[in-house]
């Protein structure tokens, strides 16, 4: 699951070739309803061994949450759902800004997007919990061109427990 934004070539930065990954692309690599359903299905019918959910620095839809930009329509929601981990940011880590702000939001956003999809997905827990996939986080650096693996969320086994899979609003 990456962003849409077109800096960000998932095949290429991961070495595969046309057939070789399945890439979910949205702005803000967020994990709502469809990039839930998608995931699923690459869970449950492709089998894929591992699901990555990559974040980017600079990433606008990020950098629109943590500026409150003024939006309409659907970005709005869209804009909603990565503002929540970009307040836990500020709520950890008051003394944050600019730069420094926006790329731990990033990294707290991919977080979000990992944690949506274990609570989410009966498909993905179940996976999980049968070592058949794992999920990682990453963050790709626009500037160096070097992906930084964040590995598993650090509170996969408490969301593996705590799940709800009751949907998105």
């Amino acid at each position: 699951v990456a962003c849409s934004d077109s800096r960000v070539p998932v095949e290429e930065l991961l070495g595969a070739g046309i057939g070789d990954i399945f890439v979910i692309r949205v702005a803000g690599n967020v994990c709502m309803t469809d990039e839930t359903g998608s995931v699923d299905y690459a869970v449950a019918h492709l089998h894929v061994p591992l699901v990555v959910v990559l974040g980017h620095t600079g990433c606008g839809a990020v950098t629109a949450a943590v500026k409150h930009s003024p939006e309409h329509g659907s970005l709005t929601r869209l804009l909603a759902h990565i503002d929540e981990p970009v307040q836990e940011v500020r709520r950890k880590h008051p003394d944050l800004n600019g730069d420094a702000l926006l790329n731990a939001a990033i990294e707290a956003n991919v977080w979000r997007s990992i944690e949506d999809l274990i609570t989410h997905s009966n498909s993905v827990r179940g996976a999980i919990c049968d070592n058949q996939t794992r999920i990682e986080g990453a963050i790709y650096d626009l500037d160096t061109g070097e992906v930084r693996w964040l590995g598993p969320h650090p509170k996969q086994a408490d969301l593996m427990v705590a799940s709800s899979d009751d949907g998105f609003e």
